[in-house]
């Protein structure tokens, strides 16, 4: 996460499932790799400083256009209100972002949330998540996540030829 929260936001609860991945060169509504096929949760506010591995999975080497998931919903706590649903105006999230995945290699795909942007409260602290996302894309073995990256954030992982990784 690039940015801290809006003031008094203290957990931005992201539920999110079918992590894909889109093959360059074939039809939009073909060519959807799954790289993580169930639902996974992330705190925005509890990994700042930190990178959380939602998962991995094998995907052919080539070259890839973009990231989807679908958000099943997201859950903001603020402070002295609680904890309130936040709207999500599409239910899905895509980056749109060429990378190639290369054969006997790993590649690292880091979503970075902004959540000042990604979260909007609006008067009688209704909320909305209009996520604001940069895909980082990291090639070769996996980086050991420092104390304290720069840029906390959702890491999912995708290879040919690979054991997934643990």
């Amino acid at each position: 996460m690039t940015d801290a929260p809006p003031p008094g936001v203290t957990k931005v609860l992201v539920t999110a499932k079918n992590f894909q991945v889109h093959r360059a060169g074939v039809p939009e509504g073909s060519g959807w790799e799954t790289v993580i096929p169930g639902e996974r949760s992330f705190d925005l506010v509890a990994i700042t400083g930190l990178e959380q591995i939602l998962g991995s999975n094998l995907v052919p080497a080539g070259d890839y256009t973009q990231v989807r998931l679908e958000v099943v919903s997201v859950a903001v706590t603020i402070q002295g209100v609680g904890e309130r649903p936040a709207r999500v105006p599409s239910g899905e999230l895509k980056v749109v972002h060429p990378f190639t995945v290369e054969a006997g290699q790993v590649t690292v795909l880091t979503l970075d949330f902004d959540a000042d942007k990604s979260v909007v409260i609006t008067g009688r602290d209704d909320v909305q998540f209009k996520p604001v996302v940069k895909l980082d894309v990291a090639r070769g073995p996996k980086p050991t996540p420092s104390p304290a990256p720069p840029m906390p954030t959702p890491t999912m992982m995708g290879g040919q030829g690979l054991a997934p990784a643990s």
